[in-house]
């Protein structure tokens, strides 16, 4: 547990020193991170909705037999 701390200090001590590089990489990760959720929701709203349909008693199914 003691290293963890120490490496936890070490990163914030680091990022500290460099704060144009910590602005681009939370930055970097905050994109990333929202651009994937977008996709992730477009893509769940899609894929996962069930169609609209008013009489379910009139659907067919339609295929292809292979004799």
């Amino acid at each position: 547990m003691d290293a963890l701390l120490q490496d936890l200090r070490y990163a914030v001590r680091t990022l500290r020193a460099s704060p144009l590089f910590t602005i681009t990489a939370v930055l970097s990760l905050a994109v990333g991170l929202a651009g994937t959720t977008a996709i992730f929701s477009f893509a769940d709203f899609l894929f996962r909705s069930r169609p609209g349909i008013t009489d379910a008693a009139r659907l067919a199914e339609v295929g292809r037999t292979d004799s």
